[in-house]
């Protein structure tokens, strides 16, 4: 931009302000919005010193409670028996539908192993 490479806020340090100090403008001014809008006094002198709290928190654990480990362990209950009933159902719709038993494997190159047995079965040559 401007006949230079590079983003024009990064570029001249001397004579534009930094992203740092476009932040706590902003941060001021948010601050400053926030105390308009709950009825607090707009100029805190001591606001370096000064924190004002306004709820207090605690480590309530981790991990899920009773209900969710409950729900987590019947989807998984029924993911586990719907995919049981499905391999054990398999063979019948295939048999209904008129194709073998077990569909056909699809072309693929040879596995690495017997790719390495029928090399090493070939005869070597020696010079």
């Amino acid at each position: 931009m401007l006949g230079f490479r590079g983003h024009f806020l990064t570029k001249s340090r001397h004579n534009s302000s930094t992203f740092a100090e476009r932040r706590q403008v902003r941060a001021d001014f948010r601050a400053r919005q926030e105390r308009r809008e709950r009825g607090l006094p707009e100029d805190l002198d001591d606001a370096e010193g000064s924190t004002l709290v306004l709820a207090h928190r605690a480590y309530a654990g981790h991990g899920h409670s009773p209900g969710e480990s409950w729900l987590e362990a019947s989807i998984a209950r029924d993911i586990r028996q719907n995919r049981e009933t499905a391999r054990e159902e398999l063979p019948a719709l295939l048999h209904l539908e008129g194709t073998p038993e077990r569909p056909p494997r699809p072309n693929c190159s040879p596995s690495p192993r017997s790719w390495r047995d029928s090399r090493s079965a070939a005869p070597r040559r020696t010079t």
